[in-house]
């Protein structure tokens, strides 16, 4: 299994913030582009751990950045199902605060990820 959690700059980040608390809380709250992991790597890995059919389990991490510009970043959001879910109203009032914001902050910035990987050998 594994998940690619984002960890935006902190100035992206702080400006994101009170968008999505605003406009889309439960996003704000939920969403591994907005930095939000916590216990879904301990989780899946409890999970695995306790099937009788795997063991050595190991876990692992990748990092890795990328550059986005605004149009890329709102691109980018469209793929997760935490944004496709939106109503396409919602969504779009989302994104149209977002290219605002990160506009305002210059248009690009360099996103840091942590690919995390947990596997296991099956017996």
């Amino acid at each position: 299994m594994f998940w690619n959690f984002g960890n935006p700059p902190a100035d992206v980040a702080a400006r994101l913030r009170p968008i999505y608390a605003q406009l889309e809380p439960g996003l704000e709250r939920y969403s591994v582009l907005l930095g939000h992991h916590e216990g879904r790597i301990d989780g899946a890995s409890a999970a695995l751990a306790e099937q009788p059919s795997f063991a050595e389990l190991q876990k692992r991490d990748f990092v890795w950045s990328k550059h986005y510009d605004t149009a890329g970043w709102l691109d980018f959001l469209q793929t997760h199902s935490d944004h496709q879910t939106l109503a396409p109203e919602r969504l779009s009032r989302l994104l149209d605060a977002v290219a605002q914001a990160l506009d305002e902050l210059g248009g690009s910035f360099e996103m840091s990820y942590t690919a995390m990987l947990v596997s296991a050998r099956r017996r």
